[in-house]
């Protein structure tokens, strides 16, 4: 009788667990998924994070559509549709790790502000309570590494402080970047766009680009 126990209890088990891993392939898992997803982002960071719909896999593979990224101001963020490979391991430390984000046409809006900060590194910043007097802010240990960035036929607007908006049109560029306590990092081994400036002439780049701040993200 304990010999039929166990086996009942093993297949039962084993039947569990492939009813489980089928059903997180559902069309009705995934919009369950993306819901939480979305409250569990927004009730972090500062700004605000939406996507229409997932494809793939929640365990590390997936096909996002219409993604936004926005703050209190504007958006800054907008991808069509990108295909997501990451690893959910690296949550349980705090660290978001992204292998590779594919995207096409993809509309991005970067500002730097008169202290330095980038908009979107702000609105991935965690949302806290104001600091006291007796309880300082803390830095930020917000940790996203993106291993390999593939964009093709981008629109970028990038505003510097003090300078015109630099508008890049027709933007292909591969390479990673990273978002860590020190601050933030970009190295780009490939990129090719036009560039618009108001009042001069267009002008087209290609090669490759690299940035970094290393003061403390707060």
């Amino acid at each position: 009788i304990l010999r039929w126990l166990g086996l009942s209890l093993l297949v039962g088990v084993v039947l569990g667990v492939a009813g489980l891993a089928i059903y997180t392939h559902t069309d009705h898992f995934r919009e369950f998924a993306r819901q939480k997803l979305m409250a569990v982002i927004n009730d972090s960071v500062r700004g605000k994070v939406s996507v229409a719909r997932i494809e793939g896999s929640v365990w590390g593979s997936l096909t996002v559509g219409d993604l936004i990224v926005s703050d209190a101001q504007s958006e800054i963020l907008r991808l069509p549709r990108a295909t997501i490979n990451y690893s959910l391991l690296p949550l349980l430390w705090g660290r978001v790790q992204i292998f590779d984000l594919e995207a096409s046409e993809p509309l991005l809006s970067l500002k730097k502000n008169d202290n330095g900060d980038w908009n979107i590194v702000e609105a991935f910043a965690p949302l806290a309570p104001q600091p006291t007097e007796a309880q300082p802010a803390e830095p930020s240990k917000l940790i996203i590494l993106l291993n390999s960035l593939d964009l093709r036929q981008a629109a970028v607007d990038l505003a510097l402080s003090g300078q015109p908006v630099y508008r890049l049109r027709d933007l292909n560029l591969r390479g990673n970047a990273g978002i860590q306590p020190t601050g933030l990092a970009v190295d780009l081994d490939q990129i090719s766009s036009r560039v618009l400036v108001e009042g001069m002439p267009e002008a087209r780049i290609q090669g490759g680009f690299a940035y970094q701040n290393m003061g403390a993200l707060d």
